[in-house]
């Protein structure tokens, strides 16, 4: 059913994503969309664009460059929600956004335990991202404190997953793989690398509440 529901997305996306010039800019679109808290598939998307610059339809820099370029955008208008509105209003009209108190109250606690640079892992966090980026406006964080941790997690997720997508796609085309399998490697990188995120994420906050002791100088 899940392989089904991707193969129609596939199959409705495909085209215009891998026709520049329009494809780079309706990547850049939809990955504002989907930062900015619109429920979009978004690193199944990255993989299939970097799967279709191994084949020749896109070309890789521009790809990366719209990415990213699209993924700023997105955290930049989540951003600008969270220090425009402010925390009350954010949590009296967060529901339009899938935003509730309990979730902004999380991404603020782990601001106070990962600091700032917990920016550059959650956009690999599917909701997480979205979130912790307004709450860095709702904790008044500065704009370029915050452009600079943010965009560059940006253009890290955005990176890896055209990445991975790419060689997936040059090892698919040479193994002569069906389309079913492709989308199921898409979706496995997508929440292999979620995975990986999730866990760094949690382990530095985990290493910074509770710093390793200082080595024992020896006698």
């Amino acid at each position: 059913m899940i392989v089904d529901s991707l193969r129609h997305l596939y199959e409705h996306v495909k085209g215009p994503l891998t026709t520049p010039p329009g494809g780079y800019f309706l990547l850049f679109a939809l990955l504002t969309l989907g930062i900015a808290g619109i429920p979009l598939p978004d690193e199944i998307m990255l993989s299939l664009v970097g799967y279709h610059c191994a084949c020749g339809k896109l070309h890789l820099l521009p790809t990366i460059l719209a990415a990213a370029l699209g993924s700023s955008c997105g955290l930049t208008i989540s951003y600008l929600i969270g220090r425009v509105l402010g925390y009350p209003l954010v949590v009296k009209y967060g529901r339009y956004l899938h935003i509730t108190a309990e979730k902004l109250d999380r991404a603020h606690n782990w601001f106070q335990r990962g600091g700032k640079w917990t920016l550059i892992l959650s956009i690999f966090i599917p909701t997480v991202r979205h979130v912790l980026a307004i709450a860095a406006g709702t904790s008044k964080m500065s704009i370029r404190l915050f452009g600079f941790f943010a965009y560059a997690g940006a253009l890290l997720w955005t990176s890896t997953f055209i990445m991975l997508g790419y060689f997936a796609g040059r090892e698919a085309d040479r193994l002569k793989l069906t389309e079913r399998v492709r989308i199921y490697i898409m979706v496995g990188i997508a929440v292999f690398a979620a995975l990986v995120g999730i866990y760094i994420l949690l382990r530095g906050i985990r290493l910074k509440r509770h710093p390793a002791p200082p080595a024992t100088p020896q006698a």
